[in-house]
């Protein structure tokens, strides 16, 4: 499928370079889906230590979410219960537990791939052989979580603090092609790389659902923006 075109304008000494380029038109989430949503397979796995200490990690494998994309996720976490070194609420019927935890999320697009045979092309043309377009996002997360547990039903809260930072920006080498369309009249490497940083407090309210080894789940989380998540696994023990 043709992808849309792009135009771009810039100065640079005094010389003003205009021209356009080829790139992935998003996959619509606003204009399809009444909310702004993204499936996304995760396996989980928790490893009970010490102490009442658990490890959690997840992890999503590269998905190509078209033919010059892909999507990966990475994450793990520590949770401790706290409530056992607090006097006089131990034996309450609730879990009190501390967790903090890193996600890294990364997004990648292959510019090159717009062009089968990467060479000199029209006037003021990106050309580029290993350009891609890069999103990285990653979060720490410290929270403390209380939960309580009704036979197949658990409900959950949460407050807690993110830490985010978030990378978009073009990597590998351009040239912008001269008048002729045969020579490069500005080479770059990495030209862009915006970098925005996040920090604020978060609070999550849930339930977890579990059918023998069937669980649903669902918990929404009020933050700098505001987030829905839903979802439904496997737990086998």
């Amino acid at each position: 499928n043709a992808q849309p075109t792009y135009n771009y304008s810039f100065t640079e000494e005094g010389q003003t370079f205009e021209g356009s380029f080829q790139g992935p038109e998003g996959i619509g989430l606003k204009e399809n889906f009444p909310i702004q949503a993204m499936p996304v397979p995760m396996a989980q796995l928790g490893i009970g230590i010490v102490k009442n200490t658990d490890i959690k990690i997840r992890w999503t494998p590269k998905i190509d979410l078209d033919d010059n994309s892909d999507f990966k996720l990475i994450g793990f976490a520590v949770m401790h219960d706290v409530k056992q070194h607090i006097p006089g609420i131990k034996d309450l019927p609730f879990d009190l537990s501390a967790l903090i935890g890193f996600t890294d999320i990364s997004i990648n697009y292959d510019l090159a791939a717009e062009s089968e045979s990467p060479g000199p092309g029209a006037a003021n043309e990106v050309i580029t052989e290993n350009g891609k377009g890069v999103v990285d996002m990653n979060a720490w997360t410290v929270q403390g979580i209380i939960s309580k547990k009704f036979s197949v039903l658990t409900l959950y809260g949460s407050l807690g603090y993110n830490i985010v930072k978030s990378e978009m920006g073009l990597k590998g080498d351009y040239q912008i092609m001269d008048d002729t369309g045969l020579t490069a009249e500005r080479e770059y490497t990495n030209p862009i790389l915006v970098t925005y940083k996040q920090s604020g407090p978060r609070m999550t309210a849930g339930f977890r659902l579990k059918l023998a080894i069937v669980t649903l789940h669902a918990d929404y989380t009020l933050q700098k923006y505001n987030t829905l998540s839903v979802g439904f696994g496997f737990a086998v023990r």
